[in-house]
C-alpha cells in the first residue's frame, strides 16, 4: 500500500481503529459500493486497504453499530430543540447530530424534513464528497445521550416501557435471563470483533436489563456464559462500562421484560379451570394418525399442477436479471384472479399477499396495469390482490405485524389466502446470515408457519451466487429446507426465460416446466407462454454482441470508446429497472465483449489493448 493516501482512505482506517465498523460508498455518491451494503462494515484494515485501492470511496458506517442514533435534519426543517453534541453539516447544508443510544431509521416521523438513521440505515462521514461537496464535521465534541423526547415523539412501538424494580435479580429473572445467554451461545450469536460486536454486546446489556438483571448481575452472568464464546472475549472493564451505558442509557426503565411468579400469573386461570367441566382435549398438533387417518388424509396438490405444491413452501431462484420477480409477480397475480399460468389452471383462487422489500413501486404500478392490460383485465379490479412490505425476520415484532395484517385482510375478503410471496429472501434475511446454516432454517421456519397457519403455499425469491452453477445463494439449508425449489434461467441477453421445477420433496422433479418471453407494454415487461419453436426462435433473434449490432454503436458513437461506454450503447434500459441493476447489466455486458475480444474471438478485429483497458473503435478496413 501506497504511503500516501486520500483523506477518506484514511478516514475509514481511522473510524476503524477507534473500533468503528465503516463500509465503502460510491464516490461522489451515496450509494454503497458493497453488494450488501452496511451488513458488510468492518474494522478490519487490510478489508478496508482492499476496498480503497480500487476507488477512492465515501465512508459510511451503520450508527446502531457504533452506539450511536443519528438525527438528520435538512434546510428548513422543523426547528429541534437539541442538546449541543457532535454534528456534521452535510452537502446540501443540512446537519447530522450524533447522540449515544439506540433509535430506528424513520423519515419525518420526528417533525417535518427530519429523519433519523439507526437501526437498518446509515450515515456518510467526514471527509466524504456528494455533488462536489463535503461533509464537515461543525462540532466535534463527543455524542450526547439520545434526549428522551425523541422516543417520545416516534411511534408507539418506540416508546419505553414501564419497569418493575420490584423484580431486579429474583430468581425467575436471572433464570429467564441465563437461560437467554444460553440460547445465544448455543446459535452462534456472540459478539465477533470487526462485525458489529460492540453494538451486540450493547444490545444485549440492554436487553439483560429489561429482563431484571442490575449492572452488577449482568456483568456477572455475561462474564460467566457468553463472554467464553466471543471472538476475542471482552475485558471486564469493557463489560462493566457497557452494562453501565445500558442502565443509564437503555430505551425501558429496568425490569420492563420481567414477569410475575408462575402462581401469581396463572392464578385466575387455574381457579377458572378447576370451576369448570372437563372438557374433551384440543388434538395435539403432534397426534400421530392411525392408517385409517391416513386414508382420509388429504392427497398430494397442487395450486398449479406440478410447478407450485397447495400449502408448501417454495424456493424461487435466479441470477440478477432473469426476470424472477417478473415471473413470480405473474403467478401471483394468475393466483388472485383465476388465470391460467403456461396453460395450467389455478386450483385454489383466493386472496394473494405480495411482500416486497425491493422494486414494490414497480410492482404495484407499471408491471400490475401491464399484466392486466395483456391478460384482458384492464377494466376489471383485483379484489384479491394486496402488495405491502414483507418482514425483517431480525426483528420479531415485523414478523407478528405482518401475520396480522394478512389475517385483517383476508378477514375483511372473507377468505384465506391462496398465496404469500416474499420478495426477496436476503432483504427479509437482513441482519442474519444467509449463509449460516442456523438463521437459513430459521427462515424456512418461519415459512412453513406462514402455511400452517393460513394453509396456503408461500414463495421465497432468491438469488444465485456469483457461480451460478451452484445454485441457490447461501446456506445448502435453504434448498433442503424448502418443499420445492424452482431455478429461472434466463437465455443470453434475450428476454426468453426457462421454468425449471428443480425439486418436489413429494413429486417428481429436474424437468423444464414451461417457457416465457417477455414483451414491452408500456415500459415494463410482460411475459407470455411461448412454444418449444417460439422459444428457440426467442432465443436466437437477438444478439446484442454480434459484429453488426457492435458496428452500428461503434459508428453512433464516433471515435475510440472504452468496454463500459460501448456496454451501456448496447445494453437497453429497462424502465422497471433500478439503478443497481442497471449497473450491473452494463458491467455483465463489458465482460461479454471483452471475452469475445480475445484473440481468435468474433470482435477481435474492433478492439486495441491500451495497459489493462480496452479501446473499441470501428476496423480501418
Amino acid at each position: 500500500m501506497s504511503t500516501k493516501i486520500s483523506p477518506r482512505h484514511e478516514a475509514a482506517r481511522n473510524f476503524a481503529a477507534a473500533g468503528y465498523p465503516i463500509f465503502p460508498c460510491l464516490p461522489d455518491s451515496k450509494r454503497p459500493a458493497t453488494e450488501t451494503g452496511f451488513h458488510e462494515s468492518t474494522t478490519d484494515l487490510d478489508q478496508i486497504d482492499k476496498w480503497w485501492s480500487v476507488a477512492d470511496y465515501n465512508v459510511a458506517l451503520c450508527p446502531e453499530d457504533c452506539g450511536w442514533a443519528v438525527i438528520d435534519a435538512d434546510v428548513g426543517s422543523a426547528p429541534l430543540v437539541l442538546p449541543s453534541t457532535y454534528s456534521v453539516r452535510t452537502p446540501r447544508g443540512g446537519h447530522h447530530y450524533y447522540f449515544m443510544g439506540s433509535i430506528r431509521s424513520t423519515v419525518g416521523k420526528l417533525a417535518p424534513h427530519v429523519d433519523t438513521r439507526g437501526r437498518l440505515g446509515y450515515v456518510l462521514v467526514p471527509p466524504s464528497i456528494v455533488e462536489g461537496k463535503p461533509y464537515v464535521a461543525t462540532d466535534d465534541r463527543e455524542p450526547e445521550p439520545l434526549p428522551h423526547w425523541v422516543h417520545d415523539t416516534l411511534d408507539r412501538s418506540d416508546r419505553p416501557l414501564p419497569g418493575a424494580p420490584e423484580r431486579i435479580d429474583e430468581g425467575g429473572q436471572l433464570a429467564r435471563a441465563r437461560t437467554h445467554l444460553a440460547h445465544l451461545v448455543e446459535l452462534g450469536q456472540v459478539a465477533v470483533s470487526g462485525r458489529g460486536g460492540n453494538s451486540r454486546t450493547y444490545r444485549l446489556a440492554c436487553d439483560l436489563r429489561d429482563l431484571g438483571c442490575s449492572p452488577e448481575k449482568s456483568v456477572e452472568l455475561l462474564a460467566e456464559i457468553w463472554n467464553p464464546a466471543c471472538i476475542p472475549p471482552w475485558d471486564i472493564e469493557d463489560l462493566h462500562r457497557l452494562a453501565t451505558n445500558a442502565n443509564s442509557y437503555g430505551q425501558n426503565e429496568p425490569g420492563a421484560h420481567t414477569i410475575a411468579a408462575p402462581a401469581e400469573v396463572f392464578a385466575d386461570a387455574v381457579a377458572k379451570l378447576l370451576a369448570e367441566p372437563q372438557t374433551e382435549a384440543k388434538r395435539s398438533r403432534f397426534h400421530m394418525e392411525d392408517e385409517n387417518e391416513m386414508e382420509e388424509g388429504k392427497e398430494q396438490s397442487w395450486l398449479i399442477q406440478n410447478l407450485i405444491p397447495a400449502a408448501g413452501t417454495v424456493l424461487f431462484y435466479g441470477p440478477s436479471r432473469s426476470f424472477k420477480s417478473f415471473i413470480a409477480l405473474a403467478i401471483a397475480l394468475c393466483a388472485s384472479t383465476n388465470t391460467a399460468f403456461c396453460g395450467a389452471q389455478i386450483s385454489a383462487c383466493g386472496p394473494v399477499f405480495y411482500g416486497a422489500l425491493e422494486g414494490q413501486t414497480g410492482t404495484k404500478k407499471k408491471r400490475r396495469r401491464a399484466w392486466k392490460l395483456v391478460n384482458g383485465l384492464n377494466n376489471k379490479p383485483l379484489l384479491n390482490f394486496f402488495v405491502g412490505l414483507a418482514p425483517h425476520m431480525a426483528f420479531a415484532a415485523e414478523v407478528q405485524a405482518f401475520g396480522d395484517e394478512i389475517k385483517r385482510r383476508s378477514a375483511l375478503v372473507g377468505a384465506p389466502p391462496s398465496l404469500i410471496v416474499i420478495d426477496t429472501l436476503s432483504k427479509a434475511m437482513l441482519g442474519l446470515d444467509d449463509n449460516s446454516a442456523t438463521d437459513a432454517n430459521r427462515f424456512v421456519m418461519f415459512c412453513d408457519s406462514l402455511v400452517e397457519t393460513f394453509g396456503c403455499s408461500v414463495i421465497a425469491i432468491g438469488h444465485t451466487g456469483k457461480d451460478t452453477t451452484r445454485g441457490h445463494r447461501g446456506s445448502g439449508a435453504l434448498h433442503a429446507g424448502m418443499d420445492t425449489v424452482i431455478e429461472i434461467k434466463r437465455q443470453g441477453e434475450t428476454n426468453s426465460i426457462e421454468i425449471w421445477a428443480q425439486k418436489h420433496k413429494d413429486a417428481e422433479d429436474g424437468f423444464l416446466f414451461a417457457t416465457m418471453e417477455g414483451k414491452d407494454v408500456g415500459g415494463t415487461l410482460v411475459f407470455q407462454h411461448t412454444t418449444a419453436a417460439e422459444h428457440a426462435a426467442g432465443t436466437r433473434k437477438h444478439d446484442p454482441y454480434d459484429r453488426q449490432a457492435v458496428g452500428a454503436a461503434l459508428k453512433a458513437l464516433g471515435g475510440a470508446v472504452t468496454s463500459t461506454v460501448l456496454a451501456e450503447a448496447l445494453t437497453p434500459a429497462l424502465a422497471s429497472e433500478s439503478a443497481e441493476e442497471r449497473q450491473a447489466a452494463i458491467a455483465k455486458a463489458a465482460r461479454a465483449l471483452a471475452s469475445s475480444a480475445r484473440p481468435g474471438g468474433p470482435l477481435e478485429a474492433y478492439a486495441t489493448r491500451t495497459g489493462r483497458e480496452l479501446l473499441w473503435s470501428l476496423p480501418s478496413s
